[in-house]
């Protein structure tokens, strides 16, 4: 080995010392803060969750109650009774939302989650007589400005969904409401390629339990 070439390693190294001592030192003053000043007074978060969430979805957003603690080493934000509401048409209720904090997020500089977990939620779908499409009142299919949630979503790397209630309504086929329980989800996302899998069953007496699974690739919506 060189002079030089030993010289140049031995730089490398202090410097990834001193860049993983700041890192560590980093996500240790994160955890304190979270641990002493974030935990004890997460109820005073809710208004600026609700003012963040309603900005996403271009929607109004109600939460019930905030609680945080910790899942392993990370932190876990759970929320209860969160209600979207529309202008018309059933709100989308969701009873607790599980979210657990990714340390990514210090290094991206955005909200990065390890795991999403969505427990009971309630929606509602609708295409009308014109043939527009309601999630939870929310026309998707017409031209408005696009909504930056769904993208995000996307980037994160695991989404579970347990014992959903969704309905579905066709005016424009003028059917009978069709209605889905005990809804499963699972959705993983890596690195531009989103794999997912869910069960429902439908109220119907002759229809048996619908499975679906997919597997696709891309970085938008």
């Amino acid at each position: 080995m060189t002079r030089r070439l030993y010289k140049f390693l031995r730089r490398l190294y202090h410097y990834a010392v001193y860049v993983a001592a700041g890192a560590g030192s980093a996500v240790c003053i994160v955890a304190l803060a979270f641990k002493f000043w974030v935990m004890p007074n997460i109820a005073g978060y809710q208004g600026m969750l609700e003012s963040a969430a309603s900005d996403a979805v271009g929607q109004p957003v109600r939460i019930g109650a905030l609680e945080a603690d910790w899942h392993g080493l990370n932190p876990r934000v759970t929320l209860r009774d969160v209600r979207m509401i529309p202008p018309a048409g059933a709100p989308l209720v969701l009873p607790r939302v599980e979210a657990v904090l990714s340390w990514l997020s210090l290094p991206l500089l955005d909200a990065h989650l390890a795991s999403l977990n969505l427990d009971r939620p309630r929606l509602a779908l609708r295409r009308d007589k014109a043939g527009v499409i309601f999630v939870a009142g929310i026309p998707v299919n017409v031209p408005s400005t696009p909504s930056p949630f769904p993208d995000w979503l996307l980037k994160q790397p695991r989404i579970v969904v347990k014992d959903a209630e969704i309905t579905w309504l066709d005016e424009k086929l003028d059917a009978p409401e069709l209605r889905l329980t005990g809804v499963r989800l699972l959705a993983q996302n890596r690195f531009g390629r989103h794999r997912f899998g869910g069960i429902a069953q439908p109220t119907a007496a002759a229809a048996r339990r619908l499975e679906l699974r997919g597997d696709f690739t891309g970085k938008s919506v």
